[in-house]
């Protein structure tokens, strides 16, 4: 995996604060625009930039298309089996693995992956910050974005979800997979699997620097719709995902009621029912 970008910088702990980024997001994001989907959305604010200027940002060294970046927290024994379909594939010239906090050897499994950038967050702190760190370090113009615990993930799938926005058939392609805890309750396209330019991620750091800790992906789905970004469904039907419930027990059944709730706090009910209405109506017309 040569070919990977690498980061001349040890990422050991988390160093948000003396990389300059705001202790203050929240109002931070409010100055620019209001902390809603509906927003309207451009530009950055202070917060952003000393985000994005962090040294966290992978300097590039590959002329491949992509940055994946995966999120994890408390995933040992299972990001591996993800990242041995990464690190190898073509179409990725970089792999930035988030350790949200994690208690278990996590980030050292990551790094016994050549060329995989691990960023470790000091706490425990929610996807959504995660994802916007991560998304703040990558270097290329596309962002492949995966999750940790996907089980029987190969090539075939990345290339499918990579293939339409490089090839430039599609803006977006979000996977859809059969075992999804969201298609089962009818709201398919909150998936953490997705590839987009990173500008369209640019433009809501500050919310995902500053969101609950699971309302990233109906953020970044309101901004597909309100930019009226061309969207491709890729069935993974093959895929599917270790379950909070088999990782944690009792506790990840509440952390699925947990996720559901962060989503619904961002958007409602029926805000959502739209959200997913609208993006089928997109899939459709791309």
């Amino acid at each position: 995996m040569g070919a990977l970008a690498r980061c001349g910088d040890r990422h050991d702990s988390d160093s948000g604060r003396r990389a300059g980024l705001c202790d203050r997001p929240r109002r931070c994001a409010r100055e620019n625009r209001a902390l809603t989907p509906k927003a309207a959305r451009g530009g950055t604010d202070g917060c952003v930039a000393a985000f994005v200027a962090s040294e966290d940002r992978v300097r590039p060294n590959s002329v491949r298309s992509l940055s994946a970046v995966i999120c994890a927290y408390n995933e040992a024994g299972r990001i591996g089996h993800v990242l041995k379909s990464v690190v190898q594939h073509p179409y990725i010239g970089e792999v930035i693995v988030v350790d949200d906090g994690s208690s278990d050897a996590t980030a050292a499994e990551a790094r016994s992956f050549a060329g995989v950038t691990v960023l470790t967050n000091s706490e425990n702190r929610g996807k959504s910050w995660s994802l916007a760190r991560g998304v703040a370090a990558c270097s290329f113009d596309h962002v492949m974005l995966l999750d940790a615990d996907l089980v029987g993930l190969s090539a075939d799938h990345l290339t499918s979800l990579a293939a339409p926005v490089l090839d430039g058939v599609a803006d977006v392609t979000i996977s859809l997979r059969r075992d999804s805890f969201y298609r089962a309750i009818g709201i398919d396209f909150v998936s953490g699997e997705r590839v987009l330019p990173r500008a369209v991620l640019m433009q809501v750091l500050a919310e995902l620097h500053s969101a609950s800790r699971w309302s990233a992906e109906v953020l970044i789905n309101q901004l597909i719709i309100e930019r009226k970004l061309r969207l491709a469904i890729v069935d993974w039907d093959a895929v599917t995902h270790a379950s909070k419930l088999s990782k944690q027990g009792l506790a990840g059944a509440f952390a699925d009621l947990r996720m559901v709730h962060d989503i619904l706090a961002e958007l409602s009910a029926v805000g959502l029912v739209r959200q997913t209405l609208a993006l089928r109506h997109a899939a459709r017309l791309s």
